[in-house]
């Protein structure tokens, strides 16, 4: 049984690196029904590594994000809304003669009850503003509203069940004014996008739903209530109804502690509110597995230095481009679609458990090169924590444990 120890090269920021190891035994529980094959393991524990920040990635959360604390500061919120109705209705439809439109409202729901108050400024929208949720940031967006129809302020009502306990807040403005627009037919290029601005005297982060939470419906949306006028013969009909028209891409524009260009980071750490992540890097190509060697089961342990809540998930992608990037902060991630999906591992234990079996016997096979690991914070957590990777191994080691097979 052997363990490996030694200082590795990690192609980021020109660090040079030596390499040396030595071996020692130790025990690990495997499952020895493979007659006439020999298991053994090898630990790595010279494993370097080191964090970059870019703009926060935040496109796909379940909520949206207003307010601001010491930290964080949330601009504004876009929304666009799709161009068909979850009945099946399209824009157009309410360009008939014969449908009478009652109300145009535009609902934000929140489930906090701490929401009694209205924390929303303003709402403006424009036909022609879009935006990308997956890249865009604040980086990349006009922050001013000069060009946007402004809509006003929106209307706060707080609903309770029968019991009288809280059940949602929902906020409401009345947007007739944009039927016009909205149902307009001869603009082949036209958006539907709004922009919430919260009130810049929040000291606190408050949330409500995205469309990313749960079906969508609870995200932002708007309703129109109409009544169809239909006649037949000598009889005319008229029936009410309602559409909702949810929506399609929508967005928390959010500042942070980015964009210094001198930051520097002695911790590894990922979070996606702060756009954090980190590179880590093992020399794998000069092990000496022993030929025809198959690799078993290949886990890669790491430790957070600071509180995490169960179930926190960070994403492990193997970087596929051989380079070295010069600094720390990134106006765009230098690895964006250069880094391949390894596996995902859930804060249990204290700790975060990679499966890097796949990732090794593709090197061992040559189908892929060794470049390097991100670890990048999944998009279901919480985007304000933010994860301290244990580098130093204070709590335990920071290690690649690797289980192999040979004839």
């Amino acid at each position: 049984m052997r363990i490996l120890r030694g200082i590795l090269y990690l192609p980021i920021s020109a660090i040079v690196l030596s390499l040396s190891w030595q071996c020692a035994e130790n025990t690990v529980e495997a499952d020895l029904n493979h007659i006439g094959l020999n298991l053994d393991t090898l630990t790595v524990y010279s494993i370097d590594g080191t964090s970059y920040q870019t703009p926060p990635e935040i496109g796909t959360l379940k909520y949206l994000y207003y307010g601001s604390d010491s930290i964080y500061t949330i601009d504004y919120n876009l929304f666009t809304i799709k161009d068909r109705a979850t009945n099946g209705q399209y824009w157009s439809t309410f360009l008939d003669s014969n449908i009478q439109v009652d109300s145009l409202s535009l609902f934000i729901t929140a489930n906090d009850s701490t929401q009694t108050t209205n924390f929303i400024s303003g709402v403006g929208f424009s036909h022609e503003f879009s935006f990308e949720e997956y890249t865009d940031n604040y980086n990349t967006l006009d922050t001013s509203l000069n060009e946007w129809v402004q809509l006003g302020v929106p209307s706060i009502n707080v609903l309770s069940d029968t019991s009288d306990l809280y059940e949602q807040t929902n906020y409401t403005l009345d947007v007739s004014q944009l039927l016009s627009t909205l149902t307009d037919t001869t603009d082949s290029n036209i958006v539907r996008t709004f922009k919430m601005v919260s009130s810049t005297t929040l000291d606190t982060i408050y949330r409500s739903y995205s469309r990313n939470y749960s079906t969508g419906s609870f995200g932002p949306r708007i309703i129109i209530y109409y009544r169809l006028t239909t006649t037949t013969d000598d009889t005319t009909t008229i029936d009410t109804s309602e559409s909702t028209f949810l929506t399609e891409g929508d967005l928390s524009v959010m500042t942070g502690n980015q964009g210094d260009i001198l930051l520097t980071y002695p911790e590894w750490l990922v979070s996606s509110g702060s756009g954090y992540k980190s590179i880590i890097s093992f020399d794998f190509d000069s092990l000496d597995l022993p030929i025809y060697s198959l690799i078993r089961s290949a886990n890669l342990y790491c430790y957070a230095s600071n509180s995490i809540t169960a179930g926190y998930n960070i994403n492990a992608y193997a970087i596929n481009i051989d380079t070295t990037i010069v600094g720390q902060w990134f106006a765009e991630d230098p690895y964006t679609g250069n880094a391949s999906f390894i596996s995902s591992a859930s804060y249990t234990n204290n700790m975060f458990k990679f499966s890097m079996k796949n990732f090794l016997q593709n090197i061992t096979l040559g189908n892929v090169a060794n470049y390097g690991i991100i670890l990048k914070s999944n998009d279901s957590n919480d985007p304000f924590i933010t994860v301290e990777i244990d580098n130093s191994n204070q709590i335990d080691d920071f290690r690649l444990e690797i289980l192999y097979e040979t004839p």
